[in-house]
């Protein structure tokens, strides 16, 4: 930095270096300098708009990014990182769309605009786009970089289209192995609410044989038990153990 022959790449290239390291202060001092040089330059508008917001500069950022799409309107970054700076900071999510299908209209491949365009509608309450854009989300990304199954299931389950619901989890009972039990409650939850009590206590019992020494798995699986009238010995002798925990005033309803 003390030399006065300053090169723009090389600027450009230690500030990206200090930003990633965390020495925020002089990356800024970096870019501010590659500013003076070329401040048309793609490259230093987008890593400064990241720079200023590790200091809180929204309105900065902001500025730097537009600039960068100016610059290079074909470059896809600025548009990805300006829609989800509308969506953490500012809540504008109709802006944060706009800027999400700019970056689509280039990359159609990319799992995270489509999770980020779900999380617009459905913050915008519509539930029905949302889960278009978390299906295709679901399409793209193999490796789980997203936490949109989580929203996708409760979507699908908010909207009643449990058949859908249920194809995605049994699916995963592929992808998640360590999650089975977990994936089993579910998929006997769903059955539950579609009025399929026969496969719901199936599965809700395949996901207690599972983790029986998770609570809420054998409470499931016990609570629903009753409400169908299936008093054998081995499901009151898992009621003396709700019992035991104190947790079982809806069971002793059931009873009664």
């Amino acid at each position: 930095l003390q030399n006065e022959q300053h090169n723009i790449d090389d600027l450009i290239h230690l500030g990206k270096l200090c930003f990633f390291k965390g020495y925020n202060f002089e990356s800024y001092e970096c870019f501010k300098i590659a500013e003076i040089l070329e401040p048309n330059n793609y490259e230093l508008r987008f890593y400064f708009a990241l720079n200023m917001l590790a200091f809180n500069d929204t309105k900065g950022c902001i500025e730097n990014l537009e600039k960068a799409i100016k610059i290079e309107p074909n470059k896809k970054d600025a548009y990805l990182a300006l829609g989800r700076l509308y969506i953490d900071l500012m809540k504008r999510y109709n802006d944060s769309i706009y800027y999400h299908n700019k970056y689509i209209n280039i990359d159609q491949n990319c799992p995270i605009a489509y999770f980020n365009l779900g999380l617009c509608y459905y913050c915008l309450r519509d539930d029905d786009k949302a889960i278009d854009f978390f299906i295709k989300c679901l399409s793209l990304d193999s490796e789980r970089i997203t936490p949109y199954f989580e929203n996708l299931i409760i979507l699908l389950r908010k909207k009643k289209r449990y058949q859908e619901c249920i194809d995605l989890l049994k699916a995963e009972l592929l992808k998640r192995p360590l999650m089975e039990a977990e994936i089993l409650r579910d998929i006997g939850l769903v059955f539950k609410e579609m009025g399929d009590f026969e496969n719901s206590l199936q599965y809700l019992h395949d996901a207690y044989e599972k983790r029986p020494d998770i609570y809420i798995f054998m409470y499931d699986f016990v609570n629903l038990s009753l409400e169908m009238g299936r008093l054998d010995n081995s499901i009151l002798a898992l009621v003396d153990k709700i019992k035991e925990k104190q947790r079982s005033s809806d069971i002793r309803k059931l009873l009664r």
